[in-house]
């Protein structure tokens, strides 16, 4: 089976390939288990660089049930209007049902981490296109304290959203402080395993950015 992921960062008008009928059958959120590790997989990326780690937040957790909901019927990939959610940070991802763990879902994110580069955003990508990073610098944001996601399944797609807070990918600011070191490998690791990065066949990516 052909695995499809398809990525949004920060408010875009919606993908037209991802346009279809509704999906009739919607299965909603991760159980405390599976939210656990989007949670894991995430701090571990943040604490590799010395940033805090983040917290889980129910409350975003449920906003971001409810934005997913709305897509899986849809079957179409676009952000929530913005200034509708309060001004919360937001990753989308869509990926074909079933193919992906919740680590490979965030693996995603982090593995822009590989053309991002030191300096004020939205200066801080080596292809010279903040889009480019901008999932893995919402979630590296220093100023974020708080994230929540949710996990909606229609008859062909997952769709993965997570809500962050404070919101990142303010211009003029630096993502996160430089002056901190790594932490060491054995503290990631008793955080959680290195998220797996995927190999999908096909991938697209659209982003703007939204919020501050």
């Amino acid at each position: 089976m052909l695995r499809q992921s398809i990525i949004l960062m920060f408010g875009l008008a919606t993908t037209a390939a991802m346009a279809a009928p509704a999906m009739a059958e919607v299965t909603a959120a991760p159980d405390e288990a599976v939210a656990g590790r989007l949670l894991a997989a995430q701090n571990a990326e943040r604490v590799r660089w010395g940033a805090k780690p983040l917290v889980w937040s129910a409350k975003l957790a449920d906003h971001a049930k409810k934005w997913a909901q709305a897509l899986a019927v849809s079957d179409m990939m676009e952000h929530s209007v913005a200034g509708a959610d309060g001004g919360e940070g937001e990753n989308l991802w869509f990926g074909s049902k079933g193919d992906y763990t919740p680590e490979e879902m965030i693996g995603f994110f982090v593995e822009e981490g590989k053309m991002f580069k030191r300096g004020v955003f939205p200066a801080v990508s080596t292809t010279g296109r903040w889009e480019d990073v901008g999932h893995y610098t919402q979630l590296m944001w220093q100023d974020t304290r708080e994230v929540g996601c949710a996990i909606v399944s229609n008859t062909r797609r997952d769709v993965l959203i997570c809500r962050y807070w404070p919101a990142g990918n303010i211009p003029g600011k630096p993502v996160f402080d430089y002056a901190a070191k790594a932490a060491p490998a054995a503290a990631t690791q008793a955080i959680a395993p290195a998220p797996v990065k995927p190999k999908p066949k096909k991938r697209v990516s659209k982003k703007r950015r939204r919020g501050g």
